[in-house]
């Protein structure tokens, strides 16, 4: 009896939730960075101060805002290795989202090693040469939220940019006269914007 009742209260449990639930893998070195690289912004001794904990140095970067998105690129080197991390934050959500952004870091003089995604809002795409495409989600980003990629390099690298080629839908009035006759047409349009953030070779 003492086992049957064992038994149901443990089915109850896993069918209604109470079971503890398991804890959230810990964050990526990379989720690490890019929350540091966030911090350096608000508090460059303390985003510092975590990039070091990290065994990071930032070497350099730029900073591109928008009325949507800032778009940040930057170079550090982490041991042997020099990564391009690139950040897009949210300032509002999108009314209307177009398609799936896309997002290029491309550089020059190094060779490439890996890169990833967040695998929340962007996603490697490819590669082609010295230029790495990532998938941005940018519908389902909300103010606040923000996005990161990385690229690793075999050494530093001499010049670099993040360029994203943001998609809006929105709509498009044609107008035209004949004679004196005024007609407009409206129709649904895609927009594209593009915003870019670049470190250039000395």
């Amino acid at each position: 009896m003492k086992r049957t009742m064992l038994c149901i209260l443990i089915s109850l449990c896993l069918l209604t939730g109470c079971a503890p639930k398991k804890d959230a893998a810990p964050p990526s070195v990379e989720q690490q960075i890019s929350a540091a690289m966030e911090l350096c912004g608000n508090n460059a001794a303390k985003g510092m101060a975590q990039l070091q904990k990290l065994d990071a140095t930032l070497l350099d970067g730029a900073v591109t805002e928008s009325s949507e998105y800032t778009l940040a690129v930057y170079q550090l080197q982490r041991g042997d290795k020099w990564l391009l991390l690139w950040r897009l934050e949210c300032a509002q959500q999108e009314e209307y989202p177009g398609t799936l952004d896309t997002l290029r870091l491309s550089w020059q003089g190094a060779d490439y090693y890996l890169s990833d995604g967040d695998s929340v809002y962007s996603t490697v795409q490819g590669r082609n040469g010295n230029s790495v495409a990532f998938n941005i989600q940018d519908g389902d980003m909300t103010g606040g939220t923000s996005s990161f990629g990385v690229v690793y390099l075999q050494s530093a690298a001499s010049a670099y940019e993040a360029h994203l080629t943001h998609t809006l839908q929105g709509k498009k009035t044609i107008i035209t006269t004949t004679n004196e006759n005024l007609t407009s047409v409206t129709e649904e349009a895609e927009y594209t914007v593009e915003l870019r953030a670049a470190v250039a070779e000395e």
